[in-house]
């Protein structure tokens, strides 16, 4: 059966001054990369400011296009998140959520799951698997440059015969520090184009490298990429104070709840 591949893009990343190998102890360095991305996590106090974006090469919704600000403040029983138009404050009793965008706040009266979920949300979720789980799903390499190291993983599982990784993380990180600079996770699907789509995005110059024309079908090799940066990160002192509070917020007017100036369109609801 004929078969016409007009696509073969380049996967070997070619970086000045670093030099790839592939690994040949897997565990043990998908062992650091979980480490990396986990143990700030469990520190207190910690500081946290980080960067989120979504990008595509194929742009199918307003979601494929996104870039978030975000920053954290962690102490021991206590906690402050703003996570774009998101603002998050916990203290030992209760919990706000605030949505600037759809003008809502959320009281939850048992704050300590609430403390949980936001420590356990600190910067680029990675998902929980056994090691032998990890060593299944990912190919393993590594890079090491003067400052930084880099562990990419990239799944056994690949699209038809374009051989490109369905899935591929790499994660940079200072070894000094064991701290994450950049989690960069990269999902690929291949979309069903028609005829007329194809010829036209032939003409586009950042997609036609991800074209396909398979046996008189065709199709787009779709790259999601999201990312998180690490701009700074920081211990503080025990005795440092939230950046705000949940009274600049709500304030308790008898037995409920209620927004305060500034805030009094918000819709407040108790759970």
């Amino acid at each position: 059966m004929k078969k016409t591949l007009t696509l073969f893009v380049v996967l070997s990343l070619i970086k000045a001054n670093m030099s790839w190998s592939q690994s040949f102890d897997s565990s043990a360095l998908i062992t650091r990369f979980i480490s990396v991305c986990n143990d700030y996590k469990k520190k207190t106090p910690l500081f946290l400011r980080v960067g989120y974006q979504s990008r595509s090469n194929f742009i199918t919704s307003s979601e494929d296009t996104t870039t978030i600000q975000g920053e954290f403040h962690i102490l021991a029983n206590s906690a402050y998140m703003r996570f774009g138009d998101i603002e998050e404050i916990v203290t030992d009793s209760i919990a706000l959520l605030v949505s600037d965008r759809t003008k809502k706040m959320t009281l939850f009266t048992h704050a300590t799951p609430v403390l949980e979920k936001m420590k356990s949300a600190l910067g680029a979720p990675i998902p929980v698997s056994t090691l032998d789980q990890w060593n299944k799903k990912f190919l393993v390499s590594a890079s090491i440059a003067k400052d930084m190291e880099e562990i990419e993983l990239s799944s056994r599982s690949v699209i038809g015969e374009t051989g490109l990784h369905r899935e591929t993380i790499k994660l940079t990180y200072d070894p000094a520090t064991n701290q994450p600079l950049i989690v960069e996770n990269i999902k690929r699907s291949l979309i069903p184009l028609e005829k007329n789509d194809f010829d036209r995005l032939t003409k586009e110059l950042t997609v036609k490298p991800f074209l396909i024309s398979l046996n008189e079908q065709y199709f787009v090799v779709k790259e999601q990429v999201m990312s998180f940066s690490y701009y700074e990160m920081s211990s503080k002192n025990d005795s440092s104070e939230l950046p705000v509070r949940i009274e600049a917020r709500v304030a308790k007017d008898k037995n409920r709840y209620m927004p305060v100036k500034g805030y009094e369109s918000y819709v407040l609801n108790q759970q």
